[in-house]
């Protein structure tokens, strides 16, 4: 899979159109914590290799909104990417619950790293919740204890962008979020 990313990707990706200057140094770092635009296609055309399909959530900080563009470009602030795997995806809805439509929600699972005191770091997986108008995390009620204890709402919000903010790259689909491994043949002759 990784070489034939490689292949597909040999030229890079060109953005054209809109302001250049703006997205030249977006490609810079797409996802926040440094990746190039080429980097991340890159993972993303490995995993759809590799299981049929990923997908990309299209975020942005929740803070309060500035004033002016020019406000937004001071801060820094800008749109980022996050790789939302397949095998990440615990369930969707369509409209009107078809196999070929747009999505109007969709549940992935997600690890993040929590500070504990001064030098710790708790590990938590939570539950986030897409819609076509909002957003919801759900987290474990109690995550120290063995035994599950159930899910509790943790963080809502709403976004603007008129539809669920994930864009889905398939290899093989059969319908919405659902595909079938283009190299699971090969692996199979390998068994």
């Amino acid at each position: 899979a990784s070489q034939a990313a490689g292949t597909i990707l040999r030229r890079g990706i060109h953005l054209e159109g809109g302001d250049q200057e703006y997205f030249n140094e977006w490609a810079k770092d797409v996802t926040g914590d440094g990746t190039p635009l080429n980097m991340f296609a890159r993972e993303m055309l490995i995993d759809a290799l590799l299981y049929g399909h990923t997908a990309c959530l299209v975020d942005y900080s929740n803070e309060a909104q500035p004033a002016t563009l020019a406000e937004e470009i001071a801060l820094g602030r800008k749109p980022y990417l996050v790789r939302v795997g397949a095998q990440q995806i615990r369930g969707w809805r369509t409209v009107n619950n078809r196999n070929q439509a747009p999505l109007t929600m969709v549940r992935y699972s997600e690890t993040i790293s929590v500070p504990e005191g001064r030098f710790g770091e708790d590990i938590i997986t939570q539950i986030r919740v897409l819609t076509e108008d909002g957003y919801e995390i759900w987290r474990d009620e109690d995550p120290g204890e063995d035994n599950f204890a159930g899910w509790s709402l943790y963080e809502s919000g709403e976004h603007t962008a008129g539809e669920v903010p994930l864009v889905t790259i398939y290899s093989n689909r059969i319908a919405t979020l659902v595909s079938k491994p283009p190299l699971e043949e090969c692996a199979n002759l390998t068994i």
